[in-house]
């Protein structure tokens, strides 16, 4: 999503916004749907056509098609029954000339969305909710953005342990916790949440079994609220509880300026993925806000450049969007008050020599001037996970605890990553996507797969489950 051909923020060419891919494979993905500040990305496409609608202005509308005849919209649309999506934003900043001021960029992973595909589910076509879509915004009262992101699709059955959780209709005296579905988590999480998550008026509280936080991985979080209750998107931020067995979880507004400040509990609804550092391929880590490395795996250096600003090579080589993409995490209490977790948002670049900048900001509203905001650069612990689009982690094979669901049962089911870049704007934008097919008798002829996209062998044991296929995609932004 290009925005330099847009001449006023929020007028009438506001959609008039350009995405392209230039490189990807094996497996390709689609958009079914974008405009200003969201996108509807599907899995898998059918046809080798199915970029047409992306490199040209979208004009007033956007693109957007409820025809299954149309190439983009003969994909997949992701399931929270299947699997888990994350997103961060991939520009440190951004400035259209659309009359706008320069912003940094949030982002959220929604499941409200009116793009069209075919249900994993049950392989009919359409648009039915709940249905992922990909939300930015500007940091700061102003609405809607087009800047980078990247984004990744774990699926439950490859062995990863995330979920979606359900706003609750309390927090002050503790609301029901329970999943956005009931088969919105993977399957070695118990169907009760209450066994696991609980309410109180400063957020949620997550304890996953058999797991030290300080110690054994990294939880990721995104929000999924649609912005039922305003304009802006929420960010999610965590810290590590001081008796070792679990981890705070609070939402903010990106309009917030008050650290003590929480959305109400109907906002209070997100997804997260927990990695072990024994995840096979990981690189990644929780680094201290002074740039040291508290826990981590894989090659890699951080180091602290300044205020907020944080340098971090991965491996041995060069990288650039070509090679993957860095998810990211806030964490750590605030300084300001320790019974909240920081107050803060990230993004990150890649840079010339090849290593990554990521920065953390923070919201500050002047007090003496109505509407005045400033975003200063601002130390943060964090975590990351480098998704490397050869070579991507896995997760570790004891975190599989049984057979696939029995919600899956007479589909002949198998499994890929598809690692990609997403751009929204005149840099990179990524994506790591997961393709499952299904042998549907609901699908049209239409949408037969490709031959090519055959599996070889079914996943029908434990060991098979670590046996994915990598798939990668290129999509960047153009003038």
């Amino acid at each position: 999503m290009n925005a330099s051909l847009v001449r006023a923020y929020n007028g009438d060419d506001k959609n008039n916004i350009v995405v392209n891919i230039e490189g990807q494979g094996p497996i390709p993905f689609s958009l079914s749907r974008w405009n200003q500040g969201d996108f509807a990305p599907r899995l898998a496409p059918r046809h080798p056509y199915s970029q047409t609608n992306l490199g040209i202005p979208g004009g007033k509308d956007g693109y957007q098609s409820d025809n299954p005849m149309e190439f983009p919209l003969q994909a997949w649309r992701p399931s929270l029954d299947k699997g888990v999506v994350l997103g961060s934003v991939a520009q440190n900043g951004q400035q259209w000339d659309d009359g706008a001021p320069f912003f940094y960029g949030t982002v959220s992973c929604i499941y409200d969305s009116h793009g069209y595909g075919y249900s994993m589910d049950t392989g009919e076509f359409g648009n039915d909710n709940p249905n992922i879509d990909i939300a930015i915004g500007k940091a700061g009262e102003q609405d809607e953005g087009n800047i980078d992101v990247s984004i990744a699709w774990f699926p439950y059955h490859q062995g990863w342990t995330a979920g979606y959780v359900d706003a609750p209709s309390e927090l002050d005296k503790g609301g029901e916790a329970k999943w956005a579905t009931n088969a919105s988590h993977s399957s070695n999480l118990p169907s009760d949440l209450s066994r696991i998550l609980h309410w109180d008026k400063r957020g949620a509280s997550l304890e996953l079994p058999g797991v030290n936080p300080s110690r054994d991985g990294m939880l990721f979080l995104t929000s999924t609220d649609p912005g039922q209750w305003s304009n802006e998107l929420n960010i999610m931020s965590t810290y590590v509880k001081r008796n070792g067995r679990g981890w705070r979880i609070q939402a903010r507004e990106d309009a917030f300026g008050d650290v003590t400040e929480l959305v109400e509990s109907q906002e209070h609804m997100f997804a997260f993925l927990y990695i072990p550092f024994t995840a096979p391929g990981l690189i990644g880590a929780t680094i201290a806000a002074d740039g040291s490395v508290v826990h981590g795996a894989g090659v890699f250096t951080c180091k602290r450049l300044a205020a907020g600003m944080y340098e971090i090579t991965i491996g041995d080589e060069h990288k650039t969007h070509n090679d993957g993409i860095l998810l990211l995490q806030v964490m750590g209490r605030d300084d300001s008050n320790r019974h909240y977790a920081r107050h803060a948002f990230l993004s990150y670049n890649f840079t010339a020599q090849g290593s990554v900048l990521v920065e953390g900001h923070r919201l500050v509203k002047e007090p003496s001037q109505m509407f005045k905001e400033t975003f200063p650069y601002t130390d943060t612990d964090f975590a990351f996970v480098w998704v490397d689009f050869r070579n991507p982690l896995s997760p570790t094979l004891r975190s599989y605890t049984g057979p696939l669901p029995e919600r899956l049962s007479g589909y002949r089911f198998w499994s890929g990553i598809v690692t990609g870049i997403v751009a929204m704007a005149v840099a990179t934008v990524a994506a790591l996507f997961f393709l499952s097919y299904y042998s549907i008798s609901q699908v049209p002829s239409v949408f037969t797969p490709l031959t090519s996209l055959q599996p070889t062998q079914s996943v029908s044991a434990e060991t098979e489950l670590a046996e994915e296929l990598l798939r990668g995609v290129y999509i960047n932004a153009e003038d």
